[in-house]
């Protein structure tokens, strides 16, 4: 278990009552010891240095954190000493937080009080920065960022492992994400899907608010298929797996109740959730199942202009990724008998959503030869993506993608891609990535299989009624 070095330093017995309830933070123990040697009390180190995780905070928040004032932060002023600093601001409150800075050349304060002496060490201590008042910011503010961008140029964002995909977009937080598409043709699973992999790959948590699937354990049940392979039945899964996949979920997977779908109510749990347990991404799944209190009587567009502002100042202020699921307007389809793929235009309040969001997605389904693409058809920053479309075959087992071929060469070169055969991918994430903990890609990406249309697979495509991408259940009607 991770702990912070020298923790009982700020357990509320520690203080006085007439103390400032205040904690020095540093990055290394090293650090944390020059402190105590010039006199300081409270202050710890992070368990395992800067590494942006914070999930050591979610068993200390409530017992050693809440009862504190200020937080004065002094972690190493490289790349990945800002980060960790940003993800503890953005945990513990810009408002109770303060920076701390050295004189050049030092990078961290045990390097200040070898080069400069104790006194140096105090002067810091008392010369720290306040953060500015919300909403003001000074190059000095982002001057590490900068630097970095200026050195190798902007990045992508994170990326979900799957190389058509990540061809086309990629994710940050902070980001209005958009994802439409006709009913049926999968915007859930695809959503669904594309988090999962961020949170194997990059750690983040995520809080859904989903009023359409109700009770919570459906929707529960679901993600918990795409992780571990196989339907969730005791059928296929043992009690031990049962029993660890439903810890992983506890520590990454959070679900905002519906019994009020105000706006404002979500973003209060949601501002919880970030701060308690250090969610990056929160999910509305979908965009008319929330309403606004403060916004009677306004007309459609105005409401929708607004309710967008808010959702995506949200994604600002808290660093989280909002992805926002929408229904377009009722589409009539074309002559061969498909839908057109839509975009953020065929939405209510087309000129606004496109205005605001970040990112705009189209989940798109040929049903005729039974595949899928994911569109991306705006990114506001092209750093983080391009226009284009990915390809997939859709596995009905447990809600994964399955990458193919651009469907108009796989047409041109003859194939059939309505039989073509693919290896499907029915391995335990969960388990896998336990497994190998310091794996960057902990699963293997599923490719073409000629050989065996269902390799790895424990049912044919004719055992389910597949009809329905949004539709959760089992080819009897069962819930799972």
């Amino acid at each position: 278990k991770l702990i912070p070095y020298n923790i009982n330093s700020i357990s509320p017995e520690a203080y006085s009552e007439d103390e400032e309830k205040s904690v020095i933070i540093t990055e290394g123990e090293m650090d944390a010891l020059t402190y105590v040697e010039c006199g300081y009390t409270h202050v710890i180190s992070v368990p395992s240095g800067a590494t942006g995780n914070l999930d050591w905070l979610d068993d200390f928040i409530d017992s050693h954190f809440d009862h504190l004032d200020v937080f004065y932060i002094s972690v190493d002023n490289d790349q990945k000493g800002v980060a960790e600093r940003q993800e503890l601001i953005r945990r513990l409150g810009r408002d109770r937080c303060c920076i701390i800075d050295y004189p050049k050349p030092c990078k961290d304060i045990n390097e200040v009080l070898l080069t400069y002496g104790e006194d140096a060490v105090h002067k810091c201590v008392a010369e720290y920065t306040e953060l500015k008042m919300e909403g003001i910011q000074e190059l000095v503010d982002v001057e590490s960022n900068l630097d970095f961008i200026f050195n190798n140029g902007l990045q992508k964002g994170a990326t979900t492992g799957i190389p058509s995909l990540d061809k086309i977009v990629s994710f940050k937080t902070g980001m209005l994400n958009v994802v439409t598409g006709v009913p049926s043709h999968g915007k859930t699973f695809a959503l669904n899907y594309m988090l999962a992999r961020l949170n194997l790959l990059h750690g983040w948590k995520v809080a859904y608010f989903s009023p359409e699937f109700y009770p919570v354990s459906t929707h529960i049940a679901q993600v918990i298929e795409t992780f571990g392979g196989a339907r969730f039945s005791s059928q296929n899964y043992t009690k031990d797996v049962y029993e660890v996949m439903k810890e992983y979920m506890c520590k990454n997977f959070f679900w905002i109740s519906p019994d009020d779908t105000d706006i404002q109510s979500v973003m209060d749990r949601s501002q919880y959730l970030i701060r308690k347990k250090g969610i990056k991404a929160l999910v509305i799944d979908p965009f008319n199942a929330l309403t606004d209190k403060s916004k009677k009587n306004q007309k459609q567009d105005e409401y929708i202009s607004d309710f967008l502002q808010k959702l995506r100042w949200f994604a600002r202020k808290f660093d989280v990724a909002v992805f926002l699921v929408m229904h377009p307007t009722k589409m009539l389809k074309l002559e061969n008998g498909l839908y057109p793929v839509c975009d953020l235009y065929n939405c209510k309040g087309a000129s606004e959503i496109f205005d605001k969001a970040d990112i705009g997605l189209t989940v798109w389904r040929n049903e005729p030869e039974d595949y899928a693409e994911i569109h991306v058809t705006k990114i506001k920053f092209r750093h983080l993506g391009e226009k284009g479309k990915a390809a997939f075959k859709f596995n009905i087992n447990n809600g994964r993608y399955v990458e193919i071929d651009d469907p108009d060469e796989l047409r041109r070169q003859g194939v059939d891609i309505k039989t073509m055969q693919v290896r499907w991918d029915n391995s335990n994430y969960i388990i896998d990535k336990l497994n190998n903990p310091d794996s960057q890609l902990t699963f293997v990406l599923p490719t073409v299989e000629p050989e065996n249309e269902f390799a790895n697979s424990e049912f044919s495509r004719d055992d389910f009624a597949y009809n329905d991408f949004d539709s959760f259940g089992g080819d009897d009607g069962s819930p799972f």
